[in-house]
């Protein structure tokens, strides 16, 4: 049985690695190949295009990657053809997977989108191509799936796999994490912002956390250059927000870790300015912040291109430190209720396990 695999950002590699090592409980006779990272390599898939040369954020920041992206792109149809697969499963990374999954139809092969483009944001005009190319979509957020299916779209809302990932045991808060995002474009636009904030209050500790060694060096560049008093740890990115005070974060999958264990955080996200105009122009919804949007209401503070600056940051950390959390803690757990029960990775597996069979 031969599983393909199209993750392109960490997150998604995340995500799949965890329903490939569930799904090979149910198919032990499972081959995985594809695109991804480290943590899908890990569980034994053949990574053809690792996501390092892939992941970007932003217009600007795409065009210095075309090549590479090209080139997988080609690459990627000719293995399908060549070693093709009893099930194609795209994971996020919209772009460059909503061209694959109109080969791999066309091929005549099964497709499941799991974690679906977030059209729902912007570019609904591709919510037809889904409809045609893809055959099942797994989501992980939950008023995705009455969206999807409002467009007669087969759709399962399983609950999100960080549920299972993080233990929401939280100790007593001691750092302010620093979380600029995972992508260099990403640390490359916050970071420097986030450490220059930490200069205003030297009587707090302050650490960035680090899912990999990845940018490890460019990170402590930064740090050493800003405020060597930050500390920079790598791969206990749960075991510090189990012990934060507060978050200061960027916009993506970060903010619900920090409202599954239950940390105050702010949102600050800062892009290149033609990515800001573009989106702009085509982006339609009300926060950018994915632990917002769950809610349906700005619970955590968003501070967003003009807006993230130290002037309008500094006051809120400080109502924050000073009390004003309790009320967002409160939010925070509510948000953790709407995200499901744990299990999730292992009922996207049992999806995608029927299909395979």
């Amino acid at each position: 049985m031969r599983l393909f695999v199209s993750a392109g950002d960490i997150s998604g590699d995340n995500h799949a690695a965890r329903l490939v090592r569930e799904l090979r409980s149910l198919v032990p006779d499972l081959e995985v190949y594809g695109i991804g990272g480290d943590r899908l390599r890990e569980e034994g898939a053949h990574i053809y295009y690792h996501l390092d040369e892939l992941s970007v954020v932003g217009i600007r920041e795409v065009f210095g990657k075309l090549p590479a992206i090209w080139r997988a792109g080609r690459g990627t149809r000719k293995i399908l053809r060549n070693i093709p697969p009893d099930v194609v499963l795209f994971v996020d990374y919209p772009g460059f997977n909503l061209l694959l999954a109109k080969t791999a139809h066309r091929m005549g092969l099964k497709v499941i989108y799991y974690i679906p483009p977030q059209i729902w944001a912007w570019g609904r005009y591709r919510v037809r191509y889904i409809k045609k190319w893809v055959d099942k979509v797994i989501t992980i957020l939950p008023f995705e799936q009455d969206f999807y299916k409002k467009y007669g779209i087969d759709t399962c809302f399983v609950g999100h796999p960080l549920l299972d990932a993080i233990d929401e045991k939280r100790e007593k808060g001691r750092f302010i994490a620093l979380l600029p995002g995972s992508r260099m474009s990403e640390i490359r636009n916050i970071l420097p912002l986030l450490l220059s904030i930490s200069r205003i209050f030297p009587d707090e500790e302050f650490i960035v956390p680090l899912a990999s060694h990845r940018h490890k060096d460019f990170v402590t560049s930064l740090v050493e250059g800003i405020n060597p008093k930050v500390a920079v740890k790598v791969g206990s990115t749960y075991e510090v927000l189990s012990r934060s005070k507060l978050a200061i974060t960027a916009s993506g999958t970060a903010t619900l870790e920090c409202a599954i264990i239950g940390v105050p955080l702010i949102i600050v996200y800062k892009i290149s300015f033609l990515s800001w105009v573009f989106a702009r122009a085509v982006v339609n919804i009300p926060y950018i912040g994915l632990v917002n949007l769950v809610a349906g209401k700005e619970i955590a503070p968003e501070f967003v291109q003009s807006k993230a600056s130290p002037m309008k940051i500094v006051p809120v950390i400080k109502r924050l430190l000073e009390g004003e959390s309790k009320d967002m803690e409160k939010e925070l757990n509510k948000v953790r209720k709407m995200l499901g029960e744990k299990g999730a990775s292992r009922r996207a597996a049992e999806i995608v396990a029927e299909l395979i069979r």
